[in-house]
């Protein structure tokens, strides 16, 4: 296994984006199947999800300009259309990443800072006594 940093865009990509497996196999799934429009619905069949969560991810991925949307509520459907060349080339640049080097783009989204710092957080989280 490679011990070579990812490339730096492929990582910012992932910090700053990516905040699961899943959100990462939809932004796939959809990037590499560019033409068709995805329904949440569609979507956790394929990936063998939940309605619910896919569309927490495609809402977000939509948001963050990565999908077009068209439809509101469960007849949202979704398809890639980066809002530049940029977010399109990193995207692209991270699929064949991940195709080489899986363990180590998901090592990255588990490893995060951002997420090390919010376990710790909740670890120190009071609770109400019952």
């Amino acid at each position: 296994m490679s011990r070579e940093p990812l490339d730096e865009r492929v990582q910012a990509l992932v910090l700053d984006v990516i905040e699961s497996v899943e959100q990462l196999e939809i932004l796939m799934l959809l990037a590499t199947d560019e033409g068709r429009t995805w329904t949440a619905e569609q979507v956790a069949k394929e990936l063998r999800s939940s309605p619910r969560s896919a569309t927490r991810w495609l809402e977000l991925l939509q948001r963050r300009g990565y999908f077009a949307v068209g439809g509101e509520g469960e007849a949202a459907a979704y398809s890639y259309a980066p809002e530049s060349s940029e977010k399109r080339r990193d995207v692209s640049s991270l699929i064949q990443t991940y195709i080489i080097r899986r363990v180590t783009v998901i090592d990255l989204i588990y490893n995060r800072p951002k997420a090390r710092l919010q376990t710790l957080a909740d670890a120190f989280k009071l609770r109400e006594k019952k």
